[in-house]
């Protein structure tokens, strides 16, 4: 257990988290730019989080068809299918219907947010990240995706009652 501890904060994360018998969260990444899912990827890991790459809209219905995500951060513009596209589609499958979609976004892309709210999205962020910022709107919509669901309802309850 000590050699653990000194690890990684991503080592000591995940170490905590499974001997509290809890994964961590897992997020999927969609983005054309390979140094956006580097820099994401790389915030994201640190902070505790289960990662997932998307390189393309195709990418990110196979893994949302594949896997339950915690969230999925999307680029808006992409060759092929725009990050719009995809949401909208996303909201279609049966595992990541209700899964939170936070748009990825430059500034010049914010006036169309609105056409985002309207395919499933539930926030966005601008690609100049601000890591904090970042971080805790990730959460935010996770904890909410979480409240949701009934599983975590129950196991809310649990942790207080043990409290």
């Amino acid at each position: 257990m000590e050699g653990m501890l000194t690890g990684s904060a991503e080592t000591r994360t995940s170490y905590i988290l499974s001997s509290l018998g809890r994964q961590p969260d897992c997020l999927l990444i969609v983005d054309d730019n390979p140094d956006s899912l580097y820099l994401l990827g790389g915030i994201l890991l640190e902070a505790g989080y289960e990662v997932e790459f998307a390189k393309d809209g195709l990418s990110a219905l196979e893994w949302t068809g594949l896997r339950k995500f915690d969230a999925i951060l999307l680029d808006v513009r992409m060759p092929g299918m725009s990050g719009f596209e995809v949401s909208s589609l996303i909201r279609t499958s049966q595992m990541n219907r209700e899964t939170p979609v936070i748009f990825l976004t430059g500034y010049n892309d914010i006036g169309n947010l609105s056409k985002g709210f309207e395919t499933g999205g539930a926030d966005y962020v601008t690609k100049l990240f601000r890591k904090r910022e970042l971080l805790a709107r990730i959460k935010a919509k996770v904890d909410e995706g979480k409240a949701d669901r009934p599983d975590e309802i129950l196991n809310s309850l649990r942790r207080k009652l043990l409290r």
